[in-house]
């Protein structure tokens, strides 16, 4: 009978520290996690930042290459401007020359 009682003193001994291990181990593990989920937290705002970022930049060159096309058709506008204004210069030019040799 006392063999016996011992022997379950024993398992009982042996099941809270079986108990004890989990829980440590279970503790390490919600530990781990944390950091897990911490460092996931940290590389989820870096990358909202880089893309904000790179947003900024490509947002930047679109501007500056619509800016850079805008004043490519300004120019090429007052360019064919200029020549229409030439050649209707230059037609105004003969039409005052007839002129003048109808008059003489």
């Amino acid at each position: 009978m006392k063999k016996k009682q011992t022997q379950q003193i024993k398992e009982i001994h042996k099941g809270e520290s079986d108990r004890s291990t989990r829980s440590e181990t279970l503790n390490e593990k919600r530990k781990a996690l944390d950091v897990i989920e911490h460092e996931l937290g940290q590389v989820e705002k870096d990358y909202k930042k880089f893309v904000k970022e790179r947003e900024y930049t490509v947002n930047k060159k679109l501007e500056m290459l619509k800016t850079k096309r805008e004043n490519e058709i300004n120019q090429e506008t007052l360019k064919l401007d200029n020549e229409l204004r030439q050649e209707e210069f230059i037609k105004l030019k003969k039409l005052v020359e007839e002129i003048k040799k109808d008059i003489d």
